[in-house]
């Protein structure tokens, strides 16, 4: 009896028989063996990377100039050659690319894993020209403030200071169409003056006083 593997068993008399039947036995151990290296092999190949791509981009795709990368929320999806497939964290890679010192429609950021590579793009913007609205008005310094009856209007020399919003300050001159309420037709030891300041259509006003002597 000879055992030709696999679980097949041949009983034989004739020494021809036997000879064939060894060779045959070799023959299917070979075959064997080299079916095992195969798979193996197909195996190992099959689990190389075919290459990879973009699965989620990240959260944040637009910037103002000067702003840090962030790619939180970045994964790639890595292609195995057998058609099988698994995700990476987008921290997991090298990412190249990122330039926020001027404004692009499209700049382009290249992912790389192991050998292959994909890519996404961005898009980096101007920042924003801050909102300047005018929020008050203050007689900064006076103008003349003692007048005799009969005497017209003198704001020469009074400057406003104008603040805004953003905090930012401005002067400038106080001019006679600035101001009303002013007579001089009688004494007035305390004569309100109204100043009205008014800029994009935004109007603001504070007041002074001055004295009208006989």
């Amino acid at each position: 009896m000879i055992n030709l593997g696999f679980g097949i068993s041949v009983t034989y008399n004739d020494k021809k028989v036997k000879i064939i039947l060894i060779v045959l036995g070799a023959a299917a151990v070979l075959i064997a063996a080299a079916l095992t290296v195969f798979f193996v092999w197909r195996n190992i190949e099959g689990q190389k990377i075919s290459g990879i791509q973009v699965s989620s981009y990240p959260e944040k795709v637009r910037y103002y100039v000067g702003d840090k990368a962030d790619f939180e929320g970045l994964t790639v999806q890595v292609l195995r050659k057998n058609g099988e497939f698994y995700l990476v964290d987008g921290q997991e890679c090298e990412i190249t690319g990122f330039d926020s010192s001027e404004p692009v429609e499209r700049q382009k950021i290249l992912v790389r894993y192991e050998d292959f590579s994909c890519s996404f793009t961005v898009q980096i913007v101007a920042l924003p020209t801050p909102v300047k609205t005018l929020a008050s008005v203050e007689v900064e310094v006076l103008p003349k403030t003692e007048y005799k009856v009969g005497e017209s209007l003198d704001t020469k020399g009074g400057v406003l200071k104008l603040t805004y919003t953003d905090g930012s300050v401005f002067r400038v001159d106080l001019l006679n169409r600035f101001v009303s309420g002013f007579t001089s037709e009688e004494p007035n030891e305390a004569l309100v003056l109204t100043v009205k300041y008014s800029e994009n259509g935004v109007l603001v006003q504070t007041t002074y006083t001055v004295v009208v002597q006989s």
